[in-house]
């Protein structure tokens, strides 16, 4: 898989907020930015998008977890700055599986 650069994510991102009736994978990656984007997280919403975002695509679970900045945590360990890394991790990889649909397929 390619390693995008920020101009092509942010490229990505851009058009991907522009459709009007995006597929689910785009829909994956617009709730996640949603997520992202809020000043203070809801713990237990933003947990509850990353189960639901795994349970969708069982293969970033796999990815998330390799990634060498990932640690593991008991749940009463895990911070907002935890989630939110997972959820940039999660966005990273979604956006990756986008470009390959789009460029590759």
């Amino acid at each position: 898989m390619p390693n995008l650069t920020d101009n092509q994510k942010h490229l990505l991102i851009e058009t991907v907020k522009q459709l009007t009736n995006p597929s689910e994978l785009e829909k994956d990656i617009l709730n996640t930015i949603e997520e992202l984007s809020k000043q203070y997280l809801n713990m237990e919403h933003a947990q509850a998008r990353i189960g639901f975002t795994y349970g969708r695509h069982a293969d970033l679970y796999a990815k998330v977890n390799a990634l060498p900045t990932t640690v593991q945590k008991r749940s009463d360990q895990i911070s907002e700055m935890d989630l939110r890394y997972i959820l940039k991790m999660q966005l990273y990889f979604l956006l990756e599986k986008e470009w390959e649909k789009t460029h590759h397929g």
